[in-house]
């Protein structure tokens, strides 16, 4: 069952997906102590899901596990390859050697800054680096 953006819940915050989905311990007792099933044991283990449905759970955390790691993997790599774009247009634009950039950049930004970095127009440095990104430059 594949889930479509539309079929997303927007009223579920990050982290609650499973609210409600807690097995109480304190009715269950500790898991060190010896198990006694009483009335109200067997009424709480009555209403919980069954092993069919807790394993097809399972299986879909498993599956969205797996596409979020795969996305957080391209991710990554997209960052990687901006990092090193940015890298080596600061390079280019101050002459700095690529290898130095890192440990330059908070002197970089203190520099812009001073000359004004506020009123730098967001939109051309955009048009900037579009231009740069269509030229394919590496």
């Amino acid at each position: 069952m594949n889930t479509s953006p539309a079929d997303i819940r927007n009223d579920i915050k990050v982290g609650e997906a499973d609210a409600g989905l807690d097995i109480d311990t304190n009715i269950l007792g500790s898991p060190l102590e010896p198990f006694v099933m009483t009335p109200e044991k067997r009424a709480y283990i009555a209403m919980l899901p069954s092993t069919a449905i807790l394993g097809a759970r399972g299986a879909a955390y498993r599956k969205h596990n797996a596409r979020l790691e795969l996305e957080a993997k391209t991710l990554q790599s997209q960052s990687g390859e901006l990092e090193s774009q940015l890298r080596k247009i600061v390079s280019l634009s101050t002459g700095i050697p690529e290898d130095k950039v890192d440990g330059m950049v908070d002197g970089l930004i203190a520099a812009v800054a001073s000359e004004g970095g506020d009123d730098v127009e967001v939109g051309r440095v955009r048009e900037f680096l579009r231009r740069v990104e269509g030229e394919g430059g590496d």
